[in-house]
C-alpha cells in the first residue's frame, strides 16, 4: 500500500522524536477522571519553562478571563481541563524547534504565526475554542522540523529550490524525498496518540480541495479549513518567509466557503491588519 511505502520511507529517513516525558504524564493525568489537580501540578511543575509558557499563553487575548492566571491550578479552574491539555501540547512544541539558523527561526515564526492567526480567526468568527485552533496551527508544519533535523542537507536544497523556483515545500519535498512534511507530521502525531483531528489538519492542510464534506466529520473539516486559511494568510503576509507572497488570492480560497465566512474587501484589509498586529503582540509568549 502507498501509506506503508511512505511510512517505511519516513522510518528509514527521519528520526521521529518521542513526546517529552512531562507532556506525556500531564496529558495522561488530564485524560484520567480519577487524577487529582495536585498530581497534575506536581508533574507540570517539574518543568519550569513549560509552566512559564503555559501561563504566558493562558494570559493572552484568546482567553476571556477577567482574572490573571498565575498558576496551573488557576488555569484549570478558569479555562478547564481540555483547554489546559491543549496548552500543555502547545508549550511542549517549543522543544522541537532549535531556532539556530535563519531557516530554523523562520519555521518557528511561521508556525507561531499560524497558531496565533488560527486562534484569532476562531475567536473573531466564533468557529471553535481558540486553544484547539492554536495547537492545530502550531503543529501543522511539525513535519518540516523533523525533516530539517533529520536531513538538514536535503532540507537546505529543498528550501533553496522552493525559493528559487517559487514552488511549494509540499511539491519539492515529494520530488526530492518521496514524501512530504504532511506525511511526516501526521505520522508523528499518530505515534504520540494526539487527537485525530490534529493528524487530519497536518495531512490535509495542503490538500483542501480533496476534502469531501459528505465523507468527513464537520468538526474536522472546520479545523482543517481554519488552519489552511491561517497558513495561507501567513504566506500572503510573508510571516516566516523571506518575503510576502502577494499573489495568493485570499478571497478565492476554498477555506472561506468551508468555514461559512463572507468578507467584503474593506473587511479583509481590516482583518489582515488585526492579524499582523496580533502576531506581533503575542508571538513572544510562545
Amino acid at each position: 500500500m502507498e501509506d506503508d511505502r511512505i511510512r517505511s520511507l519516513i522510518d528509514t529517513s527521519c528520526t521521529l522524536p518521542p513526546m517529552p516525558m512531562v507532556t506525556t504524564k500531564a496529558l495522561t493525568l488530564i485524560n484520567d477522571p480519577e487524577s487529582s489537580l495536585a498530581e497534575l501540578e506536581d508533574v507540570i511543575g517539574k518543568d519550569g519553562n513549560m509552566v512559564s509558557r503555559i501561563l504566558n499563553i493562558a494570559n493572552s487575548s484568546y482567553y476571556s478571563t477577567l482574572e490573571k492566571i498565575k498558576s496551573i491550578r488557576t488555569a484549570m479552574s478558569l479555562i478547564g481541563y481540555k483547554a489546559l491539555g491543549n496548552l500543555v501540547i502547545t508549550a511542549s512544541m517549543h522543544k522541537f524547534y532549535k531556532k539556530v539558523s535563519l531557516l530554523d527561526k523562520m519555521l518557528w515564526e511561521h508556525s507561531v504565526g499560524t497558531a496565533i492567526t488560527a486562534a484569532t480567526l476562531s475567536r473573531k468568527f466564533k468557529l471553535m475554542n481558540p486553544d484547539e485552533a492554536m495547537v492545530a496551527g502550531l503543529l501543522h508544519d511539525i513535519g518540516k522540523t523533523i525533516i530539517r533535523q533529520s536531513k538538514s542537507k536535503e532540507y537546505d536544497k529543498i528550501a533553496e529550490k522552493v525559493y528559487n523556483d517559487k514552488s511549494s515545500y509540499f511539491m519539492v519535498e515529494e520530488e526530492i524525498l518521496g514524501f512530504t512534511h504532511c506525511d511526516v507530521g501526521s505520522y508523528l502525531v499518530k505515534k504520540w496518540n494526539f487527537p485525530i483531528e490534529l493528524g487530519k489538519v497536518i495531512h490535509y492542510h495542503h490538500k483542501i480541495d480533496e476534502i469531501d464534506p459528505e465523507r468527513m466529520d464537520t468538526a474536522h473539516i472546520m479545523i482543517i479549513a481554519l488552519v489552511d486559511l491561517a497558513n495561507q494568510i501567513m504566506h500572503f503576509l510573508g510571516i516566516g518567509y523571506r518575503e510576502p507572497e502577494e499573489d495568493v488570492d485570499l478571497s478565492r480560497l476554498k477555506s472561506w466557503q468551508l468555514l461559512g465566512i463572507t468578507l467584503e474587501d474593506d473587511d479583509m484589509e481590516d482583518l489582515l491588519e488585526e492579524i499582523k498586529a496580533g502576531v506581533e503582540e503575542e508571538k513572544s509568549k510562545f
